[in-house]
């Protein structure tokens, strides 16, 4: 089951965002892919990402990032912020919570590219 983050527009969006994204990488158990986008477009790599994790899920996670919005002001994640200012669909992110793949929308929605990049981590 994916964590959804919360909109920029909601009470405390951003710090409630923040904190999830930071338990996730204090727990440095699971390779996490952050998909951009609350469009249908961005629900269909949600999918796609979904069947991946469901193959893995002990060490993989989905986080849906409706809103990039909820991390512009967090430094810790600026490399997450610039991959969704650039317009990709999804990022990868190691157990450390470094930045290790990034996949254009049209990528994210291919079960083998969601898949190589998972095992780039």
């Amino acid at each position: 089951m994916a964590i959804v983050l919360p909109k920029s527009t909601e009470p405390q969006g951003n710090l409630q965002a923040q904190q999830a994204l930071r338990r996730l990488r204090n727990d440095g158990l699971k390779v996490v892919m952050v998909v951009f986008g609350d469009d249908a477009a961005a629900k269909n790599v949600a999918t796609v990402v979904e069947r991946a994790v469901a193959h893995r899920p002990a060490m993989r996670e989905l986080v849906r990032c409706p809103d990039s919005e909820v991390l512009r002001d967090a430094s810790d994640y600026a490399d997450i912020m610039t991959a969704a200012d650039q317009g990709y669909g999804a990022v990868v992110l190691d157990l450390d919570f470094n930045l290790v793949s990034r996949l254009s929308p049209t990528e994210a929605r291919d079960s083998d590219a969601v898949e190589g990049a998972f095992l780039q981590a």
